[in-house]
């Protein structure tokens, strides 16, 4: 009777959160616990809901609470390395993703952490996420200008050119890499002759409103 009773419970939790009522979704689902405090699941939301009124000890401690009772529940380690992120703890919330990545090995997993680190100013760990993300797809322009940026961002400039050479010469009408590209240059000098970079300085130096001086 106390499981049907806490699933109801959760249930309704789940319905006030998506409709943004957090107060009372985080009522219901604190009832569900307490009638069946052995779900992981429950665990989870209320950290969610937690994270949402940015109350991130306490969903850290949620999520915790969740990957204990569920050592195989990705949602509960990605949720506990969210709020790690908020409290700075930035190495645990990498062991935190990194079991997620493991649980859930998926590109759109690894790039969604590499956006995440790189929205909190932490170019280090985005690239090392894009870095992951492109293993499961080294075709993805947009993937490889991120992980281009993140590197950029993070002092390597000589990753970060040789990543935007080669998209400037599959993309040679694309402003958006060719105005990337300028721009760092003149961080960096070619210690070798490359023809490829050849090829693509020939194309920025043809393509109009471009910074020459660069």
């Amino acid at each position: 009777m106390s499981a049907a009773a806490a699933q109801k419970y959760y249930e309704n939790g789940i319905r006030l959160l998506k409709a943004g009522k957090l107060p009372e979704a985080e009522a219901a689902i604190a009832e569900a616990i307490a009638l069946d405090e052995g779900k992981a699941d429950y665990w989870v939301k209320l950290g969610i809901i937690w994270s949402k009124q940015q109350r991130y000890q306490e969903a850290k401690d949620a999520s915790q609470m969740a990957t204990t009772l569920q050592p195989d529940n990705g949602d509960a380690f990605y949720n506990m390395g969210l709020a790690q992120v908020h409290l700075g703890e930035f190495d645990s919330a990498t062991r935190a993703f990194e079991t997620y990545l493991t649980l859930n090995p998926t590109k759109a997993a690894a790039e969604a952490l590499g956006d995440l680190f790189y929205g909190v100013n932490n170019a280090k760990i985005a690239a090392y996420y894009y870095f992951k993300a492109r293993q499961f797809d080294k075709g993805d322009s947009e993937l490889q200008g991120k992980l281009a940026k993140s590197l950029f961002k993070d002092g390597d400039t000589g990753g970060a050119i040789l990543l935007y050479i080669d998209l400037v010469s599959r993309y040679p009408t694309s402003r958006k890499y060719i105005a990337a590209l300028v721009d760092i240059y003149r961080r960096f000098d070619h210690s070798d002759f490359s023809p490829l970079a050849h090829k693509v300085l020939l194309i920025c130096l043809t393509t109009e409103n471009v910074k020459y001086r660069y």
